[in-house]
């Protein structure tokens, strides 16, 4: 099994506090292979060098004091999470958002919440663009048009999953392409 934490792997476990990196004082080095994961050395180093990416090959037992050995979270931070599993040929893909209460919160900033409804609305419009037989640049279309009805700036980017993570089958939009795209074709 081959499990791939992308963003901030933290935001994945149970317990977070804020300001707190267990075992911040262990100089730990996960050996990573691959230039995109961080080589953390020490605490003071770690404060300023994001983990982007912590990979889990095999069958290995990651405890959440190791993950958060190198993370040291602050009130007021926004935690992001690009998260995929593989298991017996089959894949999974999903993103997270956490806040951070600062001291004396008690929700997130009005910011945030209007944020989050907004984006609410464009997923609704996208889910009831949704048509057995059209192209992902049809329903992309559609679900844009929606939105944007209702005074939004959407962007959506959507692909199929399955045997291959990105598996076969049409995208509805891209991160940075909101106009159709060739791949977005099939239906």
């Amino acid at each position: 099994m081959n499990v791939i934490f992308k963003g901030l792997a933290a935001a994945l476990l149970s317990v977070i506090t804020a300001g707190v990196s267990h075992a911040q004082d262990a100089g730990v080095n996960p050996a990573a292979s691959t230039p995109e994961t961080a080589q953390v050395e020490s605490a003071p180093q770690r404060a300023q060098q994001p983990i982007l990416q912590i990979l889990v090959e095999g069958n290995q037992r990651v405890e959440a004091d190791t993950i958060l050995s190198y993370l040291l979270i602050q009130p007021g931070d926004l935690l992001w999470t690009d998260f995929g599993i593989t298991y017996l040929r089959l894949n999974t893909d999903t993103q997270h958002l956490a806040y951070v209460l600062k001291p004396g919160e008690t929700s997130a900033p009005q910011g945030l919440t209007d944020g989050l409804a907004a984006t609410n609305r464009v997923q609704d419009a996208l889910l009831e663009s949704f048509e057995t037989g059209l192209s992902g640049n049809e329903i992309l279309s559609r679900a844009r048009a929606k939105a944007i009805a209702q005074g939004l700036m959407p962007s959506i980017y959507s692909h199929p999953i399955g045997y291959h993570g990105h598996g076969a089958g049409t995208p509805i939009g891209f991160w940075d392409n909101q106009n159709g795209d060739p791949r977005g074709e099939y239906a």
